[in-house]
């Protein structure tokens, strides 16, 4: 299938009522060309929604510090946007650990499903989670750490 058949298929299949959860979303839906920042309209129609626990994660960070953290390279460090993180974290759940089997996406698609699921029911707890992952981490920050 081509990327515009992709695409297009995506978009017929999905409407102003879908809810497309995942983590990292970017990294899934990169090759066929399409940005988080392009989710919400296709052809000036609202088509879908978009909830990525990897920003749920990394906005709730940068709320326990209270500023914009200046990330090296721009970015939050590789083991915040981990969906292993998260699960573990929040859910208790150990993922990718067989180092055989690797990878699997369906195993992603359902944890991020439950660590969304764990967000809705506590906040409490992604609050918790970035407060002591601040605590915890090396994370380089420009200005005061609030906590």
């Amino acid at each position: 299938m081509s990327v515009a058949a992709a695409r297009k298929q995506l978009f017929e299949w999905n409407d102003e009522s879908t809810i497309l959860v995942g983590h990292a979303l970017e990294n899934a839906l990169r090759p066929v060309g399409i940005r988080h920042t392009k989710l919400s309209t296709h052809n000036g129609v609202n088509v879908m929604n978009v909830i990525d626990t990897q920003i749920l994660a990394r906005n709730e960070v940068r709320k326990v510090i209270a500023i914009q953290p200046k990330w090296k390279d721009g970015e939050p460090p590789s083991g915040l946007s981990k969906l292993q993180h998260l699960s573990k974290s929040l859910c208790g759940h150990i993922i990718q650990a067989d180092l055989v089997k690797g990878h699997d996406c369906v195993e992603d698609v359902y944890v991020a499903r439950e660590v969304l699921l764990v967000i809705n029911d506590s906040r409490q707890k992604l609050e918790d989670w970035a407060t002591e992952y601040v605590r915890q981490s090396r994370i380089r920050i420009v200005g005061p750490v609030v906590m």
